[in-house]
């Protein structure tokens, strides 16, 4: 694929292990894969699948993700004074493999205005964008984290076009990295916008979220790629 103002990035060659998680002592609790409020969600992942270890939030706006517990072990990131550190999320002030577990949700909406820049501090006004912010934000995500990213993804429609996103980012993933999801939870608001736009044949997107979920035990190293 390629983008505007196409440039080198680093990508993942080769197979990546996964990893056998066993269940924790005692009587685990049940979780759901799907849920209505991203904090729940995102404790049932932690608790699943990352119960210890040091967590960066590259999208961190608010923390809402965290309201259930595990903002202690979280380093949250963004461009606006809303978390620990002020940095891109593309190009972050870390190290290679200095967090455990890295999480991302990069803006999905399409929009312009002052009130879209207000709340996401950036933009994006075509698909293409929106996919490429992704696909950067993982890099990024490759390279810090140690042991598996999280990653919340929206579907989208453009007119008479629907964009599957969580299936591109997922694919995309598994071209440069070899991985595939380890697991999967979903996000279903309760509250919905009408399920069809008036004279647009597709259902909207904006009620349902997908986790993916990747873990592995070891890196391949980085080589450039163009994307």
């Amino acid at each position: 694929m390629t983008f505007e103002n196409e440039t080198l990035v680093p990508a993942f060659v080769g197979p990546v292990e996964r990893p056998v998680r066993p269940h924790p002592a005692g009587k685990p609790k049940q979780w759901r894969n799907a849920y209505d409020d991203s904090a729940d969600a995102m404790e049932a992942i932690l608790a699943v699948h990352f119960p210890e270890g040091s967590i960066i939030d590259v999208n961190f706006g608010l923390g809402v993700f965290y309201r259930n517990g595990g903002r202690g072990r979280v380093t949250g990131v963004d461009i606006r004074p809303t978390g620990d550190v002020i940095a891109n999320n593309k190009a972050l002030p870390f190290d290679a493999d200095s967090f455990d577990v890295a999480v991302c949700d990069p803006p999905y909406k399409r929009g312009d205005g002052q009130k879209y820049e207000h709340r996401y501090g950036v933009a994006p006004k075509t698909e293409t964008k929106v996919t490429w912010d992704y696909y950067a934000t993982l890099i990024e995500c490759l390279r810090v984290a140690r042991r598996g990213i999280i990653v919340k993804v929206q579907d989208g429609t453009d007119g008479h076009r629907f964009h599957a996103r969580h299936l591109h980012v997922a694919e995309w993933m598994k071209q440069q990295t070899g991985l595939e999801p380890h697991d999967i939870c979903v996000n279903v608001r309760k509250t919905l916008a009408p399920t069809m736009a008036q004279g647009v044949p597709h259902f909207f997107q904006n009620g349902v979220s997908y986790w993916l979920i990747y873990a592995w035990r070891s890196k391949a190293p980085f080589r450039p790629v163009r994307f």
